[in-house]
């Protein structure tokens, strides 16, 4: 479901970023995180996914090495390649400092 959600922003992305560099607050589908998107970076090395994480009942939440975005004209994958505000496997709410954390992948290559 992971894979669902990260594909379907990135069809997001691929139509209303055609000159943007920072997107706040944008539209996205169903989502099987706790938490929402709060903004994406598009920068000349990285493409940054930052969220707003939401307390769980059993209080924890994971994070996997695996997870990646895909252009959807391409079959290139870009890999998570840093981690900001958590660490991948299982965060506990109580261990961590903040609710907002950041994904961080290799560069998106938009088309202009």
């Amino acid at each position: 479901m992971k894979k669902n959600v990260i594909i379907l922003l990135l069809m997001l992305i691929s139509t209303l970023t055609s000159a943007q560099k920072i997107i706040e607050n944008p539209e996205y589908g169903f989502a099987s995180y706790p938490g929402e998107i709060t903004k994406i970076e598009i920068q000349d090395t990285t493409t940054v996914l930052h969220f707003k994480l939401k307390r769980l009942p059993w209080d924890y939440f994971h994070l996997h090495e695996e997870s990646y975005i895909q252009d959807l004209s391409g079959d290139k994958k870009l890999f998570t390649t840093k981690l900001t505000g958590a660490k991948f496997k299982r965060n506990f709410f109580s261990k961590i400092r903040r609710s907002h954390i950041s994904v961080i992948f290799s560069a998106f290559k938009q088309n202009c």
